[in-house]
């Protein structure tokens, strides 16, 4: 609103019967208030626990994984030649006695109900 834009003099003859006119405000009829909430429907209970039980499951559970990671770091992997080691290690151990088992029978079919780790 700028300076020109004041009430002009038919402004203040539109006011001056509107005042002059106004009707009356009808009294509110009695136990109106009690008939209009009487006719909400019934509210929920404002209280639910169940509703922020996921959330604050997901929240426990993040700050323990935070925690258990702060004091518990992750280990150190260990270089590429000592697991190359472990690895040839490991597949060698667990392939001779299979190796051994099957040369010792002739049979095929001994060969199938034979144990893998039998050595006859």
């Amino acid at each position: 609103m700028n300076l020109n834009d004041l009430p002009t003099d038919d402004d203040q003859k539109l006011v001056a019967f509107l005042k002059r006119y106004q009707p009356d405000v009808p009294p509110a009829p009695e136990g109106f208030e009690a008939k209009l909430l009487a006719s909400l429907p019934p509210r929920k209970s404002a209280t639910r626990p169940w509703h922020w039980l996921i959330p604050g499951a997901i929240a426990v559970g993040l700050l323990g994984t935070v925690t258990y990671r702060s004091f518990n770091p992750t280990p150190q992997l260990a270089n590429s030649a000592e697991l190359e080691e472990f690895l040839m290690v490991s597949w060698e151990g667990g392939l001779e006695p299979a190796v051994h088992a099957a040369t010792a029978t002739s049979d095929p079919l001994l060969l199938l109900a034979a144990p893998l780790n039998s050595t006859d």
